[in-house]
């Protein structure tokens, strides 16, 4: 087992498109500067691959903030995927 800290020592921010959003990466910033975490390490794709075989924590993406609060096909596939704990940040209003 780990010390709940373990789960913000090294955070994996991603994003599914150009560029990642904004909230994310400031919810992934704090969480690291607030548990004395490591940098947030970031990359613009994530596949099941390279979320698995990194060395981050948790991993931490923005999505579409929709009104009936379902989220996108981007947050099902790391759910199924992904092993890391996961944190999605609902960016903007549909």
């Amino acid at each position: 087992p780990h010390a709940p800290t373990a789960h913000f020592q090294r955070i994996l921010v991603v994003a599914e498109g150009p560029t990642i959003a904004p909230a994310a990466e400031r919810y992934a910033t704090a969480l690291a500067e607030s548990f004395e975490g490591q940098p947030v390490v970031r990359q613009t794709h994530c596949t099941e691959e390279s979320a698995n075989n990194c060395d981050g924590s948790l991993l931490v993406t923005g999505v579409p903030a929709h009104p009936d609060g379902r989220l996108p096909d981007i947050a099902e596939r790391l759910i199924r995927t992904c092993k890391l704990p996961m944190l999605f940040v609902p960016e903007g209003r549909r």
